[in-house]
């Protein structure tokens, strides 16, 4: 079954952006086309993850059989453990470890419980980053868009990258695709700030029947795709348009899908229209008469 959603199309950055701002920029709008929560890569560090977390409870669980420890933090990260707390003697604190240690999957084990009258380690500095308001963009990528298979939508989206900070701006379908565009971008390695400035645009029921209403109309008046109209079921939902049936020509396939994403409130459109030569068309109907009384 073949499947198209508009608003894909890649488009050149603006060229007064730096080399680095260019390319993360560009990772951006790929990673919302591109919908990375269902990646290979996604799902692996998200089983890592969890595997992570479940380790860190397992250690967390052990070290229950140790006296004299108080305050614990068990961390883990790709297998490696760093407990945390205070521990009442040094044999208690290495007791700890070896426990540890012993947890299917624990890789080695990082001791930071303080005897008594030890003194935690000083913090990291930590690095004063100016306001966001301090900040301003000075270029724009051209608009794009996106859509997910799960109904995650956006059109218009303009990204740009100062320091770090991405912003994004432009309409989605819903504070879900809203909340999606953040995490998306968020991940990438150089950002450390979203600046989200995108709009929501939710349809009601009501507007999207009549926005199908419009759209099977083009349909049935546009003389190309105008035979093949009895053959298409237009269906919309959060402003994605879904076009299932049969045409006899591809061009007919994508003249349907031009008519629907040209209409105001479509966020991208979902053409599962197949191609069929052999298709035998219904009969058009005849236009009614209509008599005028002279008199």
């Amino acid at each position: 079954m073949k499947t198209a959603a508009l608003f894909v199309v890649v488009l050149p950055l603006l060229a007064s952006s730096s080399a680095g701002q260019i390319d993360l920029a560009a990772a951006a709008r790929d990673a919302l086309q591109q919908d990375p929560r269902g990646s290979p890569e996604a799902l692996r560090l998200e089983r890592e993850r969890l595997f992570d977390l479940q380790l860190a409870q397992l250690v967390n669980q052990r070290l229950a059989e140790v006296r004299g420890v108080e305050g614990l933090v068990v961390a883990c990260h790709d297998g490696l453990v760093e407990l945390r707390g205070q521990s009442a003697d040094a044999a208690q604190r290495e007791r700890a470890t070896e426990l540890a240690l012993t947890v299917t999957g624990v890789r080695g084990v990082t001791n930071f419980l303080l005897l008594p009258g030890e003194a935690a380690p000083a913090p990291a500095p930590v690095m004063i980053l100016p306001p966001i308001e301090a900040i301003a963009p000075d270029a724009w990528t051209e608009p794009f868009g996106f859509a997910t298979r799960d109904g995650l939508a956006g059109r218009g989206i303009q990204l740009s990258v100062a320091d770090g900070i991405m912003w994004l701006r432009g309409d989605v379908n819903s504070d879900r695709a809203r909340t999606y565009a953040s995490i998306a971008v968020q991940s990438l390695e150089g950002v450390r700030v979203v600046r989200n400035e995108l709009v929501v645009h939710t349809a009601t029921i009501e507007e999207s029947r009549r926005l199908a209403v419009l759209i099977q109309r083009q349909i049935e008046y546009d003389p190309i795709v105008q035979p093949i109209a009895p053959m298409v079921l237009v269906q919309v939902g959060d402003g994605i348009v879904r076009l299932e049936g049969n045409v006899q020509y591809e061009v007919q396939r994508h003249r349907a899908a031009d008519l629907a994403s040209w209409q105001a409130g479509v966020f991208a459109v979902d053409n599962r229209l197949q191609v069929d030569e052999d298709l035998q068309l219904q009969p058009a109907r005849r236009p009614e008469r209509t008599y005028i009384r002279m008199r």
